[in-house]
């Protein structure tokens, strides 16, 4: 298995939520962030969401809607989740993954 992925994650402004949250100056929820966080991770390992354990998770910057650049990387003990805007890191944290238990 690949040790790193790269990509971008597309946060469609069109959709109904940034309509209520924090109406006239959309921001991405950090739920959002880590749904999409958790699915890309999903689709790597071909595992359950109650396969994966959220820990230190940290939103650093609000970030309006849009394409960001994200990486995912797999560790020895837990696998390491950053999210860019222009090389920043604006968000970052641990999942775990439980190996079907």
């Amino acid at each position: 298995m690949n040790r790193h992925y790269r990509g971008y994650f597309f946060f469609d402004p069109n959709e109904e939520i940034f309509e209520k949250h924090f109406p006239g100056i959309p921001v991405v929820p950090g739920s959002m962030i880590l749904s999409y966080f958790l699915k890309e991770i999903q689709k790597i390992l071909n595992c359950l969401l109650q396969d994966l354990t959220v820990k230190n998770f940290k939103f650093i910057k609000f970030i309006s809607p849009g394409e960001y650049e994200f990486q995912i990387n797999f560790k020895e003990n837990y696998i390491s989740c950053k999210l860019f805007d222009n090389d920043k890191i604006v968000s970052k944290g641990k999942v775990f993954y439980n190996y079907g238990k």
